[in-house]
């Protein structure tokens, strides 16, 4: 009796090690802009490339900020060394849009907005939309301020979703944490937290499965006041493997195997 218990556990261990490789933790990548972390203006990174307007932007403490002279500004980092990009997965973006010092309220010329996939590295085709990706923003319009998820198909930006409280104001100056995560059905569920505790905006959207993710994530904002000094900070990319219900079957399997060999 022993030893059938015995082979029994021994097959259950190495069919959850042929799983294991399905069922690891997530790879999480992450970017905290600090000197000692990954600077993309020394190059000190080694698990991400940021690219876009670099030069209109500038390292300040544990941030990355507008130089004061420009209005929108767009980067990037290339992820597609970090993973495949497909579904069966899931992926959760997170990133903190701000402004530096004073009040900026949400308006046609300041907002903000993190990446969540894209074709292109190009800061300008970003920020028209004339690339193929999506991104999850903070704007004014239609009444109030909103959350929206967007997406561009080669000739601008379109909304998909957007949250339901578009009478309250988003002020970035409350430094807004904003989180979008894909399951592995393709559906968008996306919020973002005001650290003032004012308004937690969320929506979610079903892309049907229909759905191609790109290699380049990261942020874009536009600021419209003097001094212009909107923020970026703590981009971050988790992606956490999903295992096949054939691969999960294969315990019970190796569990039955043995049951029906002791009955005969």
């Amino acid at each position: 009796m022993r030893r059938n218990y015995d082979k029994l556990r021994s097959c259950i261990l190495l069919a959850a090690t042929i799983c294991g490789g399905a069922a690891q933790a997530a790879t999480v990548i992450a970017d905290d802009f600090t000197a000692t972390d990954q600077d993309p203006f020394t190059g000190s990174s080694t698990a991400l490339t940021w690219t876009g307007d670099l030069a209109e932007l500038e390292l300040a403490g544990n941030r990355i900020q507008q130089d004061t002279s420009q209005v929108v500004s767009t980067i990037t980092t290339n992820i597609s060394t970090i993973d495949s990009l497909g579904l069966g997965e899931i992926y959760q973006w997170v990133g903190q849009v701000g402004r530096v010092s004073g009040s900026m309220t949400v308006t046609d010329e300041n907002w903000g907005g993190i990446v969540i996939s894209s074709d292109s590295s190009d800061a300008a085709a970003i920020e028209a939309g004339t690339m193929n990706g999506y991104r999850l923003v903070l704007k004014d319009g239609d009444g109030g301020d909103f959350v929206a998820l967007e997406q561009a198909s080669g000739s601008g930006w379109s909304q998909i979703a957007r949250d339901d409280q578009a009478n309250a104001a988003i002020n970035m100056a409350t430094n807004p944490v904003m989180t979008i995560t894909l399951d592995e059905n393709g559906v968008f569920d996306f919020n973002v937290v005001l650290s003032a505790g004012a308004v937690t905006r969320s929506g979610s959207f079903d892309t049907g499965g229909a759905i191609t993710l790109d290699n380049f994530s990261g942020f874009t904002i536009s600021s419209g006041a003097s001094p212009r000094l909107a923020y970026l900070d703590d981009f971050s990319l988790s992606i956490e493997a999903i295992p096949e219900p054939a691969t999960l079957s294969l315990i019970s399997l190796a569990g039955f195997g043995f049951i029906l060999r002791r009955r005969t």
